[in-house]
């Protein structure tokens, strides 16, 4: 888990970055989630939350080694997102093992379906793409080592 989500995107940043850093430009947009950012009580998703933590503190690191070389690093950090993986997770738990517990998963699709809590639904892969072009296009050339979520209001802190 910790070579998949965090070791992956520190090898894959320090290779692009020494693309961009004699061009004096750049954006690099790395990818955690909600785990990072919320507590699981019965920690079933531990290691992916540590992993995605160090992915956050990783990208304010780069940021801040970066914002010299005129290169913006900032951080999407999804929340539930309706993806084929998604679907098959909360239908029947086949593509992630948390989830083949049936009371586990009803406990997250009440979570999520609870609107007081969120918006009430997954976001679609569009609007978590639209943020990623706000980083990547001009609206984003003024901000750099940010974490934001895109996640209905999941992860209010």
């Amino acid at each position: 888990i910790l070579d998949n989500n965090l070791q992956s995107t520190i090898l894959i940043c320090q290779r692009v970055a020494r693309d961009m850093i004699p061009r004096r430009s750049g954006r690099i947009i790395t990818v955690s989630s909600v785990a990072a950012l919320t507590v699981d009580q019965d920690g079933y998703q531990a290691m992916y939350a540590v992993a995605k933590a160090g992915v956050n503190k990783y990208t304010k690191l780069l940021a801040s080694q970066l914002v010299r070389h005129n290169i913006n690093v900032n951080c999407i950090a999804p929340g539930a997102t309706k993806t084929g993986r998604f679907v098959a997770t909360v239908k029947d738990g086949t593509q992630n093992p948390v989830f083949k517990d049936p009371k586990v998963r009803a406990a997250f699709l009440r979570r999520l379906e609870d609107e007081r809590d969120n918006l009430g639904r997954p976001g679609s892969v569009d609007e978590v793409a639209r943020v990623v072009d706000f980083f990547a296009g001009p609206l984003g050339a003024f901000v750099t080592g940010e974490v934001l979520k895109v996640d209905g209001g999941v992860a209010r802190l």
